[in-house]
C-alpha cells in the first residue's frame, strides 16, 4: 500500500504547488480521482438497469423451473450473458485502497497541511473538532444514496433495503470519519457532493438512454 500512499502525495503535493493552498489541493484531487473514475461509475449503474430490467424474466424462470436446479442455473446463466451482467460492485473495491492510502498519508503528513477553507482547525492531521466535515459527508452521502439511478428502482425491494442501508452505511461511515484526520473528512465530503451530483445527471433523459441502450426489452 506504500506506493498508493507516496502516489497520492506526490499529486496532492502538485496541486498544492498549483494552487499554494492544500484545501484547493485535496478538492483538486478528490476530482482527479472520480473523474477517471466515471466509466467505472457509469458501468456500475448500467450494471443495476440490467438487473431491475431482467428481474421479471428471471422470476419466471424460477417459477417455470422450480423443481429442476440444474435446469434453472442452465437458464438463469444464459439469461445473464443475454443482459451482459457482469461485476456492477468494483467502485467500493477500488476506493479502498484510496481510502487506505490517503489515511496513511494524512496521518503522516498532515501536521504540516493547513487551509483556509477550515479555518477551525491548525493542522489536516487533526480531527474536526466540531465533526463538520463527518457530518457533511454523511448527510451528502446519504441524499445520494436515496437518488435511485433509474425510476423502477425507487419502488424495488424492501423499505429497509431502500433506506435502511443506506442509513446504516451512512452511520458507520460516520463513526469512521469522526476522529479521523480532517483532511480525509474534505476529501469525502467532496466525493460525496460529486455523487450527489452524478445521480442527479444519470436521472436526465439523456443519460436514461445511454444506461438502458442495448439492455434487451426482454428475455
Amino acid at each position: 500500500m506504500q506506493w498508493i500512499t507516496d502516489g497520492l502525495n506526490s499529486v496532492l503535493n502538485y496541486f498544492y504547488q498549483a494552487t499554494g493552498d492544500w484545501g484547493i489541493a485535496v478538492i483538486a484531487l478528490t476530482l482527479l480521482v472520480r473523474v477517471a473514475l466515471i466509466y467505472v461509475n457509469f458501468y456500475n449503474a448500467k450494471g443495476q438497469v440490467k438487473q431491475i430490467s431482467m428481474r421479471a424474466a428471471l422470476k419466471g424462470l424460477q417459477a417455470k423451473f422450480e423443481h429442476n436446479k440444474e435446469k434453472l442455473l442452465e437458464e438463469s446463466t444464459k439469461l445473464y450473458r443475454q443482459y451482459g451482467i457482469g461485476l456492477t460492485m468494483l467502485l467500493p473495491f477500488i476506493q479502498m485502497p484510496l481510502f487506505i492510502g490517503l489515511y496513511r498519508m494524512f496521518t503522516a503528513h498532515g501536521g504540516a497541511m493547513s487551509s483556509s477553507f477550515i479555518p477551525w482547525v491548525a493542522s489536516f492531521g487533526q480531527s474536526d473538532p466540531f465533526h463538520i466535515m463527518p457530518i457533511l459527508y454523511a448527510l451528502l452521502s446519504f441524499v445520494a444514496m436515496m437518488i435511485p439511478v433509474v425510476p423502477e428502482l425507487a419502488i424495488a425491494g424492501s423499505v429497509f433495503k431502500r433506506m435502511g442501508l443506506p442509513f446504516v452505511f451512512t452511520a458507520t461511515m460516520l463513526i469512521v470519519f469522526w476522529q479521523a484526520p480532517v483532511a480525509l473528512g474534505l476529501y469525502w465530503a467532496v466525493n460525496a457532493l460529486f455523487t450527489l451530483i452524478e445521480r442527479l445527471i444519470y436521472r436526465t433523459s439523456i443519460v436514461q438512454r445511454l444506461l438502458r441502450k442495448g439492455i434487451p426489452e426482454t428475455a
